[in-house]
């Protein structure tokens, strides 16, 4: 099959590898194998065995061997210390030619019989940095080629800031519709989850995530996480859990607005947040609503956009592909 490529896309503790025919999805598989196994480990074995398992499983999906391939790429974490390849970061201001031009080929005899393309992430210009200034550096590789895939889809020409949620939630600026600017990044799903399982109110939200959201409890745990404090307003879903008649699905979106809320002020405290700047809130969807009626209800935000589910899906690889294709692989 002519034009076949494979996205590789390697986070903290997955892996995920998507087939394309130009841009139509055949398939994919994901690992649960990430950097997280390298820092654990001290041994690169498990992610290399994990991208192998990955790319395999994927290519036997389609019913397609590795010598029909034409070009594989890999974005994200894998480019790190931890990954398969280290790539240094490029410099802010970047657009996709920067990082199609950044771009490396690697080849691993023991993953697979064809170079990997690597995509660099893009990092702010404060190093060397002083402690007095930490906030002034920021980060990411990842998230530039999930920017470039939602920018590939979305009609933007104007100057906007990008939200997108994760373990690591990180909002992006860019600038004319094209190029990454600064970023800001945040420990809000990890914070989230340390919080759901690792503090005294696991016992209380022992289901995890509801099917759906309490809307009114969401901006609730916002406000008073906003006037009074994360570390107060987490608190409070424990007495909830002890005085009230809320249920665990409102206890945790009341605990979800509380973390959540955290973010959009710290987006709003920082050089990034101009008034009136379109917000382009990405993420699944009860995360997109979640953080989007906080930005309205709570803070004032009125120039919100939400992409639909179409949209934003496989923003990576398909962000991977059109810096390849910039870069005159494809």
């Amino acid at each position: 099959m002519p034009s076949l490529s494979l996205t590789l896309d390697t986070g903290t503790s997955n892996t995920r590898v998507r087939a394309w025919h130009h841009d139509q999805l055949l398939g994919g598989n994901d690992v649960a194998v990430g950097v997280r196994d390298t820092a654990r480990t001290g041994s690169h074995d498990a992610l290399r065995a994990g991208v192998r398992e990955a790319i395999q499983s994927t290519l036997r999906s389609i019913d397609v061997k590795a010598h029909e391939l034409a070009l594989v790429v890999g974005s994200g974490m894998v480019t790190s210390k931890l990954g398969l390849h280290e790539l240094p970061h490029i410099v802010a201001p970047a657009c996709i030619e920067d990082l199609a031009t950044a771009m490396q080929s690697v080849q691993f005899d023991d993953i697979l019989a064809l170079p990997i393309w690597f995509i660099p992430g893009v990092r702010h210009d404060a190093a060397p940095l002083a402690v007095e200034d930490a906030s002034q550096m920021d980060m990411m590789r990842g998230e530039e080629t999930e920017v470039v895939g939602l920018l590939n889809r979305i009609a933007i020409d104007r100057d906007a800031l990008i939200l997108l949620p994760g373990s690591h939630a990180k909002f992006v600026a860019v600038q004319a519709g094209r190029t990454i600017c600064r970023s800001l990044t945040t420990l809000s799903g990890e914070l989230l989850d340390l919080l759901m399982h690792q503090s005294v109110l696991a016992a209380g939200l022992k289901q995890g995530w509801p099917p759906t959201l309490d809307p009114e409890a969401v901006l609730a745990g916002a406000r008073l996480s906003r006037k009074e404090g994360l570390s107060r307003a987490a608190f409070s879903v424990r007495a909830l859990e002890l005085f009230s008649q809320a249920q665990e699905a409102t206890r945790f979106s009341f605990l979800l607005g509380a973390v959540l809320v955290q973010d959009l002020l710290s987006c709003l405290a920082s050089t990034l947040w101009v008034p009136g700047r379109p917000l382009i809130v990405c993420g699944r969807p009860t995360m997109q609503r979640a953080y989007a009626a906080i930005a309205a209800d709570v803070l004032g935000i009125t120039s919100i956009v939400t992409p639909d589910e179409n949209t934003l899906h496989e923003l990576a690889g398909r962000g991977a592909l059109a810096i390849a294709r910039r870069r005159g692989l494809l």
